[in-house]
């Protein structure tokens, strides 16, 4: 970005000016002013995204953490079955979407980078339920690439006795963010994705409560919240919302101008 003084002889603006003067404008859109209006310089170097929206089996919830008009992750309730067909459902974190007879289903073939962090369980990975002030930073285990999905968690029906007609239902839980049948309130995924050729770090918060009714138990889950650091490789923590580091930005803004001019695009 150039502007020239009255000499002729242009002014090159820094990269983090430019992306201070990105982040004016993101601040103001959530605040309602214009950016001539700001009194003070902006210092928000967190963009946070307050939301509420609520998972629906099979309708995945899109993240664009950036507001560039890309999708960055998607969230997606999706039926699970187990071996004797009884219904259940799992909670899946991923970069693409694929489809088919059944419809959409997250983990869908692609070329991509975006990572979840995770944790180990019973000799598999699964997304981690991180608590308010964890630390997302480079150096923690994150999975991710082309044709993946990531379980938050799962819960299936089975029964005790499956060749008995008096069987007994009973539901079983797997995962954190099930927590064996407790499920988890404000716990945040932690996430790693590219603007550009460079990773950012950013944190969805999401809250899964359980029903627990024999046959017919079940969960709801709904996603409150995210954020993104907008230093490219610089930690993040989740939770974090207010302070002088933070700017807000509403969840239903057409913010795909704003987002590229805070991350010094055109």
């Amino acid at each position: 970005m150039k502007h020239k003084l009255r000499s002729g002889r242009p002014v090159v603006l820094s990269e983090s000016t430019q992306q201070r003067l990105g982040l004016y404008a993101l601040a103001a859109s959530a605040a309602g002013v214009s950016v001539l209006a700001l009194a003070e310089p902006a210092e928000a170097k967190v963009v946070y995204t307050p939301t509420h929206v609520k998972l629906v089996l099979e309708k995945p919830v899109a993240i664009d953490l950036n507001h560039d008009g890309v999708t960055d992750f998607f969230l997606q309730k999706y039926p699970h079955y187990s071996f004797n067909g009884l219904p259940g459902a799992r909670l899946l974190v991923c970069q693409f979407m694929g489809s088919g007879s059944a419809g959409q289903f997250c983990g869908g073939r692609g070329q991509g980078s975006n990572a979840v962090r995770v944790v180990a369980s019973h000799s598999r990975w699964w997304a981690d339920d991180l608590r308010s002030g964890a630390v997302i930073k480079t150096g923690d285990k994150f999975v991710g690439g082309g044709s993946w999905a990531e379980d938050l968690g799962a819960f299936g029906i089975e029964t005790d006795r499956p060749l008995q007609p008096d069987r007994q239902f009973y539901p079983v839980w797997s995962g954190p963010w099930m927590n064996s049948g407790k499920g988890v309130k404000d716990r945040y995924l932690g996430l790693k994705f590219k603007i550009g050729s460079r990773f950012h770090y950013g944190w969805a918060r999401m809250t899964v409560r359980t029903i627990i009714d024999g046959y017919n138990s079940n969960f709801t889950a709904v996603l409150t919240g995210y954020a993104y650091e907008t230093v490219p490789g610089k930690p993040i923590t989740a939770g974090e919302t207010k302070g002088r580091g933070v700017a807000s930005v509403p969840a239903d803004s057409q913010a795909g101008t704003l987002g590229r001019l805070a991350l010094g695009r055109k």
